[in-house]
């Protein structure tokens, strides 16, 4: 089984000057606005996920909710981003409009998303231009009506096209920290042909 985006074990830690709780029964919800920064730490195994955007919707188990700021990742559902989202490990790093993360299914969905890496092996930056990118785990994103280019312009000179990509970190590859990339129905961008 591929490591979750988010384990259970470490802190979730939200920054942002306004922060209004709403209750329920079944669920309580962080609305945080004014510019928002999510950071999980997980100490175990040395590893951050750092998220920033405009506003976000912290999705949270019902109950008492002592502290606005910090949970356990066991507490928190789900976390929406929306404005100018940015989401990075420090290995990839992913950007667009809107993003969420549903913790109980181990799963981040971003539409209009640009995803990009630099591979040691290749030794150039990697991008990924998508309507749509999911990351399944902590090492494996899949990628709908994809462009796949080495520069961060909108309209590359050359890019490869395909309407389904899916990258995964293969630790078997000789260098870690490698793409294993499988791609359907790949075309060739030269400019706009």
């Amino acid at each position: 089984q591929p490591p979750p985006v988010l384990p259970r074990e470490g802190v979730v830690t939200f920054y942002g000057p306004d922060r209004t709780l709403v209750t329920g029964e079944t669920e309580n919800a962080v609305v945080i606005t004014g510019g928002v920064a999510v950071e999980y730490l997980d100490y175990t195994n040395s590893r951050s996920l750092h998220l920033s955007a405009e506003s976000a919707v912290v999705f949270l188990d019902p109950g008492s909710v002592a502290d606005l700021l910090r949970a356990g990742p066991g507490e928190v559902r789900g976390v929406y981003l929306e404005g100018d989202v940015v989401a990075t490990d420090g290995d990839y790093t992913l950007r667009g409009p809107r993003l969420y993360y549903d913790i109980a299914t181990n799963n981040g969905l971003m539409l209009d998303a640009v995803f990009w890496s630099y591979p040691d092996r290749v030794g150039m930056p990697l991008y990924v231009r998508a309507e749509e990118i999911r990351q399944h785990s902590e090492s494996q994103w899949s990628a709908k009506e994809a462009r796949i280019a080495n520069t961060a312009f909108f309209d590359p000179q050359f890019s490869i096209g395909a309407t389904s990509v899916t990258l995964s970190r293969d630790a078997s590859l000789d260098t870690p920290g490698d793409f294993a990339v499988d791609a359907r129905n790949v075309t060739y961008r030269i400019g706009d042909l």
